[in-house]
């Protein structure tokens, strides 16, 4: 057995903790992430088992880097040497098994990403998508300014002015014009129902 200082009676290592959790979701069914792991019957390989498992892991993957956590690059894969990396929580969010990849100029990124990429709130482009909108519409159709002068009843002010006079949440008031595209009288006399609050 291969001597190592990662885990101790005072000290266990970031490293070590990165390991001994990768083997509890697949090996321990009383742990409440075992169901995305062992009880997908994702494994850990034989090299990081074991005597001599930890020194392989460590041989293989290196120390942990600051802010990363081990992630399978294939979600549905194995941890194994060639589909696992250190990566950035960032990262490994946008590596899960739940995201969709959106294509907008032969590009492919999750809406995260794209909101990042183009300055625009991921829900935003959520609630374009929602409303049938296609890809193409919902990434590349103009933010509205919150500083936008609307016109109502005669009298011009910003979006945000007229969410404070009518007592109606800004988002709300942004939603109903410029994602579901109301006219401005019905944006503004709708009462606000308890999901839009």
């Amino acid at each position: 057995m291969i001597k190592h200082n990662h885990c101790s009676q005072n000290v266990t290592s970031k490293t070590y903790k990165s390991y001994s959790g990768m083997k509890s979701r697949c090996y321990n069914p009383k742990l409440l992430k075992y169901k995305n792991h062992g009880g997908r019957e994702i494994t850990v390989c034989e090299r990081w088992l074991g005597e001599d498992g930890f020194a392989n892991f460590l041989s293989d993957m290196g120390e942990r880097p600051a802010d990363m956590t081990l992630d399978r690059l294939d979600n549905n894969g194995d941890y194994t040497p060639d589909n696992c990396r250190w990566a950035t929580y960032l990262e490994q969010n946008n590596n899960t098994r739940f995201n969709k990849l959106l294509n907008f100029s032969d590009e492919n990124h999750t809406l995260a990403e794209w909101g990042r990429k183009l300055g625009v709130d991921r829900r935003t482009i959520n609630a374009r998508l929602r409303g049938d909108w296609s890809v193409d519409e919902a990434l590349s159709a103009p933010v509205a300014s919150k500083n936008k002068t609307i016109e109502y009843s005669g009298e011009k002010m910003s979006l945000t002015g007229w969410a404070e006079r009518l007592g109606i949440k800004y988002t709300t008031l942004w939603y109903r014009l410029f994602e579901q595209n109301w006219s401005t009288e019905r944006a503004f006399t709708t009462p606000v129902r308890r999901r839009e609050k």
